[in-house]
Parts: structure tokens; C-alpha cells; sequence
């Protein structure tokens, strides 16, 4: 979608968000990586300059990427480089001939790093495995980043600190290149001498910003509060922009917003040609707020490249995501647009299909529900899931005709501590001289290798907690991009051991927006159909149970349910208790979402202990409301002789236990002996009633290393199990 009242003022030179065919900035919830960490991790790691770009269009997977050319000043680990390299990231915006007309494409990668022309700095990576066709005619060895968004480091003035994906650094440039060459362990190979200076495009923010000389000074800014990437214009007045006198914009002149993608720790700054420019003279700027700003102050940065920031602090309530700078083609279609959702399953919205690996661990499919419906009940966006089949895809591809929920893979890893990333694909068509764009995908992939939370319950220390994750990331498929807002959801980071798991009432309000501009009459011509809100009563999901049913197979149990119909059935969690203890969740089986078709389930418990076990169902629906089955009770009985469990923990210290379970009643004595076949001992010595196992416990808190012998004697057999002291 196109808003009107964009004037373009000359060529545009955008220095943070999307610039002709470059990668559109993050928008990343990242565990932090340390500098050693990248060094260690990454198989190349040079320094340099970028200083071309382009995008590249995969015509197998359509996914559009940027190509950077970086011009080397050094290299510090990996093969010998060429004087130019090319490191190639995810994300851009390009115009190309496809079935004999022109199309429009954008792709947006809530998860990678951002990189433009006339960036110095250090670059983590690893060498890439598409070869394009560019790389091979310039001799430029293809690269990607190795640590996602932390993959560069940027220098600033040789005197200030360099700057991350997520905080500022506290090194100079040459302090750091000092650092890497200590961890590596052999000095910087020299290839080309670095520029004497370097004017940032991210500048870092400093307490001495505000000491400057008063040319340029801000005296009032409005709207506040304002919203980011929907093309809302800011007006700033002031003094000083272009260096007085009423002289034009020219040279470092800029407008710098509070950088939403890392809390606000460095400023992200809009040429004074940008397109995003209304007006720009010396006591005036009108300026519309970029997707990528965050609350925080505001800067101006003259002519000259004195820059001064705001007394105070633009709040940007929320912002948009699915903001598109496009100047690819027909340069009469150059201008700033916003891409809606639409009607692209034919049922008014969007399905997504689960990934069979992240369908089949406990609790994710569970959580990815209820984050994704928590998103339907608040703003009415028609996404749907479909839990069954599942896909085998795991890896983005704009091409496959699927909306993907999966963990990543090796062939397409999420590196750099990321923990989740959302892709959101548009095309855009020429209707009267302006792009109309669409949504027209959406995958999400999250981080296999992080230590998740899946339950219901908060995360514990050193956990991430998915539900919070899964909700962040579906934010960004509903069109919402990152805040400076440690209460929102859509916060720019998620530390371990916290959950966000509600949808905050400025979020609210930017799905809100993206449902009005969603739902909203097409034009004719665009041959699509707006998208279809959901509806209130769509968030409550009756599910009619039958025929639930346990039955003992041996030492499985195999529990069977039936439903006459479901309505957004989300799933069922089974829970299971042993004797008189508590339930606990042992599985989730998902749900088929709507049908009033019958349905049958199953599933099977092995290598359950004798005695007494419970069972029941959890159905949960979208809304994350649930309702509880029937308890059923089963007796498992001892298949042989007796039964006898393994030793857990083993090793131990202090403690193990293990089980005993005869199918008659008898007298049972269980003694432990040392390895010098000493008796250390008795655990049990008496009548042991028929199919109750009993748990013992070994204490050996007084007892030195080494291994030990339980000796299990009963009327009618003899059993031995051995487990290790280590202590």
C-alpha cells in the first residue's frame, strides 16, 4: 500500500534503513555474543570498507539478497582474501522481468545484519556457498556472515568507542583489532592503509553530545508521541542544520533517531536527501519517523558533521514493520510505501504449516498456538495453522508456497545467538504509476540449539522462554517492528529466565493500525482481496471429546480419544501420574484446528514402572483457555518374575534410586554390598505386596568412590543391579 504526500527531494542516501537493494535492518531478539566468542566461531574475519552494493534475486528460492563489496584493509584470520570481498546477507528490494513484465519484490529478515555503503569496520565470517554470478566476474570470494547481526563491528573516529548489533563497545578500533590479533594469534596482514578518518552512518550516542558547540540546536519536535515506519512526519525546529545563513542541506547533513534495534545505544541517521524527507532547511525539518526509530532522543547533524541531539525524548509508541523504501526500475516509482496483509489462503488470511521436527517437541506447537492466537484475539488478524501434515521444509524460500513454522537446520542455521527470525515477502504491482504491496509470505524459524522453556510455567534461570519468542516473532509477521519498551513484547531483547508473554497496549494499537489498512477495499485493478478479521467468538474453541480410553500394553500404556467436531483446536497436552503423586506433562499431540469431521488420536507410554498410573487430556485452545478430561486409572502389572529398574542417577552422589516390583506378594530383601563384597547396607527386608513397585533410595554420603552391587532376593528369584559412587 502507497500513502500519498510523498514528495522526493533529489536522489535519496539512506544511511540505516533499506536502500536500493540493501538488506533491510534488523529487528532482533539476540542473546549477546562476546568478541572472543565471534572470533573463535567465525573461519574469516577481516576489516574494510563497504563500498558497493546490490541486490540479487535467488530465482529458485526467490529470496532476495544484498551484495556487498568490501574493500580490505586487513585480514586476520582464514585463507589469504583478495584486495575485494563480497558478503552476501538476506533481505532487499529489486525490480525484474518475469514472464515477460516487470515485477516488484521486497523481502524484510527480522533477524540479520545490516550493513551500508560507506560502513568501516570489522567482519566476522565464513565463506558462503551460492557463488553469484558477480562475485565470480569481479574474483571476489563470496562470504556470510558468521554471528548473524553481530557479524560487524563498526568503526567510528579512530578516539571513539566502536559499535554492535546490541550494545557499544567499550575499545577503540585499533584496541580491538588488538584484541583479535592476541586471540588469534598472529598479527593483521596488512592489505591496503585504513582511512585517516571515518564519518559514521551509526553514530554512538555520548553524554559530550550535548556539551557541543550550540550549531546545530533542536528547540521542539512534533507529534509526540509518534509512530514509526507509517510514513507519519515529524517536524523539528531549530537552529543551525544547514550551518546557518539559509543555506541548502549539503555534505554530512542528517536527521539521527534513537537506534530501536539496540535499546537506543547509538543513533541511526537519514541523509538530508533521504526519501523519507518532506522539507529540510536550517530552522525547519519535517521528516517521517523510519521503522528502525526507538524512543530515545533525536539528533541533527549539519553540513559540516557538527552534531547536536534533544534535550529530551521522542517516544515512539510502536512501528511498523513492513515499511518499503523502493527506488528499483521506473524511477517514477521511486517512493516510500507500506505493504499490507491480504486474503492469501482464499479463507481471508494466512496459513501457516508447522515444521514435522517442531511439531513433534513437547510444548513448541503448544506455545506457537497460543502466541499466534494471543495475536488473532487482540487485533482479529486471520492466521490460521496447520498442525497436520507437517512439512519437512525448513529453510526460507519465498518460492515453496508454504508459511513455515520450523527450527532451523544446518543448511539454514541461525547463528550469532539469534533466537528466532520472521521472513515477510512482498510483491508490489504497478496500478496508475504507484506500487500496490502485498505480503505474500511469511516464515518463522526458531533457534534449535537455545535452552528453551516450553511449558506453561515461567522459564528457570538460564532458560529462554519460547512463548515469549514465538509471540515477538508473530508480531513481526502481523507487520510490527522493534521498540524501546522493556514492557512490550516487541522490546528489542529478551534475557534469560523473563517472559513477555501479553501484548501491550501500544502494540495493540499498531496491530490495530495494520488491521485497518488490511482489511481496507482494494482497488479493483489489484485483482486480491483484502483480508478477512477475525472474529471475537473465533478465539473460543469448542472441542467435543469421545471415546477417551487407557488400556496397559505390557509396560506401555496406550491411550486413544476421539472428537466429534473441533473449532481452533490447538491440542491436547497429556498428562500423566504415578500412584497418588501429581500430574505432570509428558507429551502434546496437536490439534487439527477446525473440522466437523471426526478425529482420532493416539498415543503410547513406554517402559512405565508397575503400579498404579493416571492419565489425562489437556485440550488447549488458541486463546491459551483449556479444559481438563477425565482422569482414567491403569494398573501396569510385572510382566516376569519380578521387575527391577535401572539405577538413577548412575553415576551418583550422593543419592540413587531405583525400583522393585514382584507380580505375587512375597518376602523381599535388598542389600548393598562394596566392591570388596561388604555389606553397606539393607534397604529393604520384608513382604513386598503383588504389581506395587517400590522405590528405593541409596544414601552414601559416608561411603568413599567405587562401585556398588544391590543384591534384589525374593522367594522365587535373585537379581543384581550396580551403580557408581563419584565423588
Amino acid at each position: 500500500m502507497k500513502y500519498p504526500a510523498t514528495s522526493t527531494v533529489g536522489r535519496l542516501a539512506l544511511f540505516v534503513l533499506l536502500l536500493a537493494g540493501l538488506s533491510v535492518p534488523a529487528h532482533a531478539q539476540l542473546t549477546p555474543r562476546s568478541v572472543d566468542q565471534r572470533i573463535d566461531e567465525s573461519t574469516v574475519i577481516v576489516d574494510g570498507e563497504v563500498v558497493g552494493q546490490e541486490p540479487f534475486l535467488d530465482t529458485e528460492t526467490g529470496m532476495i539478497y544484498t551484495l556487498h563489496r568490501i574493500r580490505l584493509f586487513g585480514q586476520f584470520k582464514g585463507a589469504a582474501a583478495p584486495a575485494e570481498i563480497e558478503v552476501q546477507t538476506k533481505g532487499g528490494v529489486i525490480a525484474a522481468y518475469e514472464e515477460g513484465e516487470m515485477r516488484h519484490h521486497a523481502v524484510t529478515v527480522s533477524h540479520g545484519l545490516a550493513l551500508q555503503k560507506g560502513d568501516v569496520g570489522l567482519f566476522f565470517l565464513d565463506r558462503a556457498t551460492m557463488q553469484t554470478p558477480r562475485a565470480q566476474l569481479d574474483g571476489a570470494i563470496a562470504h556470510r556472515p558468521a554471528e548473524g547481526a553481530q557479524s560487524f563491528v563498526r568503526y567510528g573516529a579512530s578516539d571513539q568507542p566502536v559499535t554492535d548489533a546490541l550494545h557499544l563497545i567499550r575499545e577503540t578500533p585499533a584496541a580491538l583489532r588488538a584484541r583479535v590479533e592476541a586471540r588469534v594469534g598472529q598479527p593483521e596482514r596488512q592489505i591496503r592503509p585504513r582511512p585517516v578518518s571515518v564519518v559514521a552512518r551509526v553514530v554512538p550516542k555520548r553524554a559530550s553530545l550535548r556539551a557541543q558547540v550550540a550549531v546545530p540546536s533542536i528547540s521542539s519536535f512534533s507529534p509526540n508521541p509518534a509512530r514509526g515506519g507509517r510514513l507519519e512526519v515529524l517536524t523539528i525546529n531549530g537552529t543551525g542544520f544547514t550551518n546557518g545563513a539559509g543555506g541548502a542541506a549539503s555534505g554530512s547533513a542528517a536527521t539521527c533517531f534513537s537506534n530501536a534495534d539496540n535499546g537506543g545505544s547509538n543513533f541511526i541517521c537519514l541523509a538530508f536527501d533521504d526519501l523519507r524527507v518532506q522539507a529540510y532547511s536550517d530552522t525547519q525539518i519535517q521528516i517521517q519517523v523510519p521503522k528502525g526509530a526507538g524512543t530515545g532522543p533525536i539528533a541533527v547533524r549539519d553540513n559540516s558533521g557538527s552534531l547536536i541531539q534533544s534535550g529530551s525524548d521522542l517516544n515512539v509508541e510502536y512501528s511498523i514493520a513492513s515499511e518499503i523504501e523502493y527506488d528499483q526500475g521506473d524511477p517514477a516509482l521511486w517512493d516510500m510505501y507500506v505493504s499490507d496483509l491480504f486474503d492469501a489462503n482464499g479463507s481471508g488470511g494466512y496459513t501457516f504449516t508447522m515444521n514435522d521436527a517442531l511439531a513433534a517437541t513437547s510444548g513448541a506447537t503448544a506455545r506457537v498456538l497460543e502466541s499466534i492466537s494471543d495475536w488473532r484475539c487482540d487485533s482479529g488478524v486471520n492466521f490460521d495453522v496447520v498442525t497436520s501434515p507437517t512439512t519437512t521444509t525448513t529453510c526460507d524460500n519465498r518460492n515453496d508456497g508454504i508459511n513455515i513454522v520450523s527450527f532451523d537446520d544446518a543448511a539454514c542455521d541461525l547463528s550469532g545467538g539469534t533466537l528466532g527470525i520472521a521472513y515477510q515477502y512482498f510483491s508490489g504491482r504497478d496500478i496508475g504509476g504507484t506500487l500496490a504491496w502485498r505480503t505474500v509470505g511469511l516464515d518463522v524459524q526458531f533457534n534449535r540449539t537455545v535452552n528453551w522453556n516450553y511449558g506453561t510455567g515461567g522459564p528457570a534461570p538460564g532458560e529462554f522462554d519460547f512463548y515469549s519468542v514465538a509471540l515477538h516473532e508473530f508480531g513481526h509477521t502481523h507487520g510490527l517492528a522493534h521498540l524501546i519498551n522493556p514492557s512490550a513484547s516487541m522490546h528489542f531483547s529478551i534475557s534469560a529466565g523473563t517472559q513477555k508473554r501479553s501484548i501491550s497496549g501500544v502494540e495493540s494499537n499498531g496491530a490495530a493500525y495494520m488491521m485497518s489498512i488490511s482489511t481496507a477495499a482494494n482497488d479493483p485493478n489489484e485483482a486480491v482481496d483484502p483480508m478477512t478479521a477475525v472474529g471475537g467468538g473465533a478465539c473460543i474453541i469448542p472441542v467435543e471429546l469421545v471415546g477417551w480410553t487407557a488400556q496397559a500394553d505390557g509396560q506401555a500404556v496406550v491411550l486413544d480419544w476421539q472428537t466429534l467436531t473441533e473449532v481452533n483446536n490447538a491440542g491436547f497436552e497429556v498428562e500423566h501420574r504415578v500412584a497418588d503423586g501429581v500430574f505432570e506433562t509428558v507429551a502434546f499431540v496437536a490439534g487439527r484446528g477446525t473440522t466437523n469431521e471426526p478425529q482420532t488420536y493416539q498415543h503410547r507410554l513406554e517402559d512405565l514402572e508397575p503400579g498404579r498410573h493416571a492419565f489425562r487430556l489437556r485440550q488447549v485452545d488458541f486463546d491459551g483457555t483449556f479444559e481438563y478430561s477425565q482422569a482414567l486409572e491403569v494398573t501396569v502389572d510385572v510382566a516376569s518374575a519380578f521387575y527391577l529398574s535401572a539405577a538413577y542417577p548412575n553415576p551418583f552422589n550422593p543419592q540413587t534410586q531405583f525400583s522393585v516390583a514382584v507380580p505375587e506378594t512375597q518376602h523381599v530383601r535388598v542389600t548393598v554390598y562394596d566392591v570388596l563384597g561388604r555389606a553397606v547396607a539393607v534397604l529393604l527386608d520384608e513382604a513386598l505386596p503383588a504389581d506395587a513397585a517400590r522405590d528405593l533410595y541409596f544414601e552414601a554420603a559416608t561411603l568413599t568412590s567405587g562401585l556398588y552391587t544391590f543384591v534384589v532376593e525374593g522367594e522365587t528369584f535373585r537379581a543384581t543391579e550396580t551403580a557408581m559412587l563419584l565423588k
